[in-house]
């Protein structure tokens, strides 16, 4: 897996799953979130397409490796990404949880994959997202020690802003879906829980559609709605103070100590 060239289908169960949840979504009263009947109907092919651009070739089984090496004999970790990704999709290395867990906070919302499969970006985003898992996992065996063994990280994952018109383009549901699916292995390894934050009615939906390719690493997420007064001390309680931004409730003098993207 993780290999240039491979095709990324929807099975049929995730296909069902995909035409329940935009059923669910076309009854909603946020006229924002209304799908026609022309748009449902579109459905039935998504199971016999595959998306037509190709991967960035990098074998996940080494990722967080001291020399992970691109076909240009470039390492990972070095290669840097279009300059506006930097703005456009932003993470960071927050701090670490009370078992020397590294957390990792990513505010996904706000990444427009649609703009990106729209533009022809998809092979350097493909990698972005390959070199950001790269890192995070780094990070883990960095904390590690002898004394204390570390195997796990923690993401804070921020879906505020997430719109449906992403979901609504089959080419970036396809990708999306192909991802979690390429990725799930590596997940099941190295994720020790995902915290979702400001989940709005596209995140909602989002996570139903994953949640079949998961499976059973879809127990180490925990959903929190968008309203910050309910998710913010249920946070606090995961996590040190200190290391949350103030805008989650966390400390006013909070600085990451790395920036991606």
């Amino acid at each position: 897996m993780g290999f240039f060239g491979k095709n990324l289908g929807i099975d049929s169960s995730t296909d069902q799953n995909w035409s329940r949840v935009l059923a669910r979504t076309r009854r909603t009263n946020d006229n924002k979130d209304i799908i026609s009947e022309t748009e449902i109907k579109k459905l039935d092919s998504l199971k016999a397409e595959h998306i037509n651009n190709v991967y960035s070739q990098v074998n996940l089984t080494l990722l967080g490796n001291d020399s992970v090496f691109l076909p240009n004999g470039q390492n990972l970790a070095d290669w840097a990404p279009p300059e506006d990704f930097q703005t456009r999709f932003v993470y960071y290395l927050a701090g670490y949880d009370e078992d020397n867990r590294p957390i990792w906070i990513a505010e996904l919302g706000r990444w427009n994959i649609k703009k990106v499969i729209e533009d022809g970006y998809i092979k350097e985003f493909d990698l972005f997202v390959k070199q950001l898992a790269h890192l995070a996992i780094k990070s883990i065996y960095e904390r590690s020690s002898d004394d204390f063994p570390v195997d796990e990280a923690i993401c804070v994952l921020d879906f505020a802003d997430l719109k449906m018109e992403q979901l609504r383009h089959q080419p970036t549901v396809r990708y999306v879906l192909g991802l979690a699916n390429e990725f799930q292995s590596v997940a099941n390894k190295y994720l020790g829980e995902a915290i979702v934050i400001n989940t709005n009615f596209a995140a909602e939906t989002l996570m139903n559609l994953v949640k079949p390719i998961l499976g059973g690493l879809f127990e180490r997420i925990t959903v929190y709605g968008n309203n910050k007064s309910q998710w913010i001390p249920k946070l606090l309680r995961k996590l040190p103070r200190k290391y949350v931004p103030e805008w989650y409730g966390g400390s006013k003098d909070f600085k990451p100590l790395k920036i991606y993207g």
